[in-house]
């Protein structure tokens, strides 16, 4: 009946709204950002536009997604009017925030959370090393790369890149590369190993997005933005409703926590 599914279509439309303008926790302690590709219909053609998927783990160690955000253009003023939005809706602090370091990202971060640390997602750098790897040995290679950032202390991850560049020595393109990654892994080797697990996996946030990707891919163009989050928020919806506990080592990471960040981190605990 075309009046039920209209009724329903506007219930959906309704929901996305409050969905995309509700209010969102004071801290999250861990945020990442990643992206996927939507073909979207314009006037006449269909173009392929970015959506940013923003997941966060609030200060009880939930995770929630805070947002999508379909991007024209990428540039500097879309970055800050997203960080702008978290804000507006009442997120007051963020502790960390991975992402494949977008142009514009890192300096409207800073600008609208000036105390939030920005990581480089190390599954990102992974996937630009893989690019340039020879076929056959690309799973070698990238598997040498993954002891230097999993090694316990920096001097160690320099001891993995010396072999790393020893065994790789004829291929100057990928020891490059990996030398041009040690001070976006830097920061990492301040924090305890937990966190650091935390920061450089954004496997949470893939996982979200290759959910996504499966009720977007194969559709053809969505005819608007507005289509794109409907279908993005049902399936957001369903995977929200399996986060009922909080993310693996927690008991670990929330007394590093209020080490770390002591009562810029306690204030948002509930006792």
């Amino acid at each position: 009946n075309k009046d039920q599914i209209t009724t329903l279509i506007s219930a959906v439309n309704e929901e996305t709204e409050k969905w995309k303008t509700r209010k969102l926790k004071p801290l999250y302690v861990f945020t990442y950002a990643d992206c996927l590709y939507v073909p979207i219909k314009d006037d006449i053609k269909s173009n392929k536009r970015a959506v940013y998927v923003i997941l966060g783990v609030d200060a009880q160690g939930y995770k929630e997604i805070l947002g999508i955000w379909i991007d024209g253009n990428e540039s500097a003023s879309f970055w800050s009017s997203v960080f702008e939005d978290l804000k507006e809706r009442g997120v007051e602090d963020i502790l960390y925030m991975s992402s494949d370091g977008i142009a514009g990202f890192k300096g409207s971060l800073e600008r609208v959370f000036p105390k939030a640390q920005s990581q480089r997602c190390v599954v990102h750098l992974v996937r630009n090393l893989y690019g340039i790897c020879p076929k056959k040995e690309a799973k070698e290679i990238i598997a040498d790369f993954k002891k230097i950032y999993t090694s316990t202390t920096f001097d160690e991850a320099n001891i993995r890149l010396d072999e790393f560049k020893e065994k790789w020595k004829e291929n100057k393109k990928i020891t490059k590369k990996v030398e041009s990654f040690m001070e976006l892994i830097e920061p990492l080797f301040e924090l305890p190993q937990e966190i650091r697990k935390c920061i450089y996996t954004s496997n949470a946030v893939e996982s979200v997005n290759s959910a996504l990707r499966k009720v977007t891919r194969g559709k053809g163009s969505f005819p608007n933005e507005n289509s794109v989050y409907k279908v993005m928020f049902l399936r957001i919806k369903e995977l929200s409703q399996k986060w009922t506990r909080p993310i693996p080592n927690w008991k670990t990471i929330q007394p590093q926590l209020i080490e770390l960040f002591s009562e810029r981190y306690t204030q948002y605990i509930e006792v």
